[in-house]
């Protein structure tokens, strides 16, 4: 994989490991590469991939993971893994994630590399090599109108984060709305240039936030393999709680705010103008209600 460079909260330029693009572009670019997919995409092969992740074999593949990605394992419990999924969803050392109490401030649901923008009629959030608007994200043009004017902020996770996720404020939240993963090959014949249009699963819920109003909370899975679990249906959640996690797969967050209700720290705004990701951890500041705009504008 590529180098790619992220900042730290305190400015810093960070390398790290990209994406896997490299494995898309083959995929959906190449016949040979579209021809695995087909194979790739059938439930009857994922529910394969999934028994393997959960069996004693898959421990072999821990160590080699854990090099390849520069995991510290350090902040982790100590454990002897029964399976590659469970290390997956490895637990940390309590203390390890601090939760921002400050109601004023946005808690990050999860560790990840963020971006923010503004949600307007021009805004395409590239994720996991899909381009989405916000209503073709949520599949809902109304609810998707009352995020206008409004922030999307993408939390990207990568194999060395943490992949459980938490509530960023206290409040109550709805059903989950599960929106499962689709591929369509467009043209018939291997010998054109086949248009494939894919979209990755993914699960939300509208939050009713005591202290950032009404926001959207997304978790977006991977295509073949990856799995997303929240623990919880409608009912009233707290700040820093666990909603849940993923298992093994690409995994990304979405938080959807409203106009006037959210500002995103100013480092995040900087950093996404030029186009590079801040590195964060569940639990830390990523924004401030605009109601107390005045002394926390600034990290």
């Amino acid at each position: 994989m590529s180098d790619v460079i992220y900042k730290d909260r305190d400015g810093n330029m960070i390398s790290g490991d990209a994406t896997p693009s490299g494995f898309l572009e083959f995929a959906y670019d190449t016949v040979p590469g579209r021809l695995a997919l087909n194979i790739l995409i059938r439930p009857a092969f994922s529910n394969l991939v999934r028994a393997f992740l959960k069996s004693p074999l898959s421990t072999l593949m821990i160590d080699r993971f854990v090099k390849n990605n520069n995991i510290s394992l350090k902040d982790c419990v100590p454990c002897r893994y029964p399976s590659f999924n469970d290390f997956f969803i490895r637990e940390l050392k309590s203390g390890k994630r601090q939760i921002e109490r400050d109601h004023r401030l946005l808690a990050s649901p999860c560790d990840g590399k963020v971006t923010v923008a503004r949600i307007d009629d021009d805004l395409i959030l590239n994720i996991k090599g899909t381009d989405y608007t916000v209503p073709s994200l949520l599949r809902n043009d109304e609810l998707a109108e009352e995020f206008a004017g409004g922030w999307a902020v993408v939390l990207r996770l990568t194999a060395d984060d943490y992949h459980h996720y938490c509530y960023p404020d206290d409040g109550h939240k709805g059903e989950n709305i599960f929106i499962p993963g689709v591929l369509h090959t467009v043209s018939p014949t291997a010998t054109e240039r086949i248009r494939v249009f894919r979209e990755n699963q993914r699960e939300y819920t509208v939050i009713d936030s005591l202290h950032f109003g009404r926001f959207v909370q997304m978790e977006i899975g991977a295509m073949c393999v990856g799995r997303i679990v929240n623990h919880h249906g409608a009912r009233a959640v707290k700040r820093g709680t666990e909603k849940g996690r993923f298992e093994f797969g690409g995994s990304t967050i979405v938080l959807l705010l409203k106009k006037d209700s959210y500002t995103p720290d100013e480092d995040l705004i900087a950093n996404s103008g030029e186009g590079i990701e801040t590195v964060v951890k569940l639990g830390e500041r990523i924004g401030f209600n605009e109601e107390y705009q005045g002394g926390h504008s600034k990290r």
